[in-house]
């Protein structure tokens, strides 16, 4: 994953309402939260409904809109 300390501030910063962290954000992120869909989806036994690529553009959307804080 990317530098700790940069993800740590993009996130606060989105966390305090800037908009741009999620954009600068996700590409620092991608690759790890792909890794991670795609072990939990496996999981699922190939039941579930979604792709990996699907699951992470989710998560994205869901920053984005400020539904992911917390």
């Amino acid at each position: 994953m990317s530098d700790v300390g940069t993800v740590t501030q993009l996130l606060n910063a989105a966390q305090s309402g800037d908009s741009k962290a999620v954009d600068r954000l996700f590409p620092l992120i991608y690759d790890e939260l792909r890794q991670r869909a795609h072990r939990q989806r496996m999981g699922f036994g190939g039941h579930a409904t979604m792709n990996t690529t699907a699951i992470v553009h989710e998560a994205y959307f869901k920053l984005a809109q400020g539904d992911g804080a917390g």
